[in-house]
């Protein structure tokens, strides 16, 4: 028999409005973005996908270090890192955060420490190319962050056997999601596109890496990074594919520019 003790959730409409709005905690700083979905908060799993060299990291990077990202906004980010050295991820959240390339920092060091100081004691980044999600749930146990971004989850490791990668990858995504509710925090997974999103603007979750249902299935948010540089290398339009929206609802592709050199997302 289920425990007697479990309390319901709340009928009083003040107070569902109320706990509704904690989902959208961490506002998004891209207008695009926000003006369609808002933000993400405590619970929420969110997969943010792309093709190699399309700007996976520097989406992260800009949400919690651009200008009103989640760190100015007070989030305690913590950033587990396995695709690359974590340092050069930090450099390019300073360069985020102050608006300098990493070529003009050492001639503007004074504007520099002034303005990373402001937001570096909120942004925490890990090398952790050997971690389990195991490590990463006890590390959240005792830090307590409130958002927690894992680049990449794919490569995360797993207990266990699985006879296919598909349901390791499923079983890793799962964990994720009960690991932002467990930790009630918001996670971002960054994840690769598979060949058939290469060169092209639009693209859904069923273009996510070695899975087409497993992993969009856990997720409360999706947005695929589209690009199409066929004709030109040099594009830096990038459109928010938006194919899973539990938050609002909303489902669309709207456009945005990247800053390469300082890993800012704008529009």
């Amino acid at each position: 028999m289920p425990d007697e003790d479990i309390k319901p959730v709340t009928n009083d409409i003040g107070k569902v409005i109320e706990q509704l709005s904690v989902t959208t905690k961490w506002k998004f700083n891209i207008p695009v973005l926000s003006d369609k979905v808002g933000g993400i908060g405590p619970g929420n799993l969110m997969i943010a996908f792309a093709r190699p060299e399309t700007g996976k990291t520097a989406f992260w990077v800009s949400l919690v270090s651009a200008p009103d990202g989640f760190a100015w906004q007070g989030a305690n980010v913590h950033a587990f890192i396995n695709e690359e050295p974590a340092v050069r991820t930090q450099m390019r959240t300073i360069s985020c955060s102050t608006g300098y390339t990493r070529d003009d920092i050492p001639d503007n060091m004074k504007e520099v420490h002034f303005t990373w100081s402001k937001v570096r004691d909120n942004i925490k980044l890990f090398d952790v190319v050997d971690w389990t999600l195991d490590d990463i749930d006890a590390h959240c146990e005792k830090h307590k962050p409130d958002v927690v971004v894992i680049d990449q989850l794919d490569k995360v490791n797993l207990d266990g056997k699985f006879s296919r990668s598909d349901e390791k990858l499923r079983a890793i995504y799962t964990g994720a999601r009960e690991l932002a509710k467990r930790r009630n925090c918001a996670v971002i997974a960054i994840s690769q596109a598979s060949a058939e999103a290469h060169n092209r603007n639009s693209i859904s979750f069923d273009m996510m890496e070695n899975s087409k249902t497993g992993k969009a299935a856990e997720a409360d948010l999706i947005i695929g990074i589209g690009r199409n540089q066929s004709l030109d290398e040099a594009n830096t339009n990038r459109t928010l594919c938006i194919s899973k929206n539990k938050i609002t609802g909303y489902h669309g592709e709207p456009s945005c520019v990247i800053r390469r050199d300082i890993s800012r997302y704008e529009g």
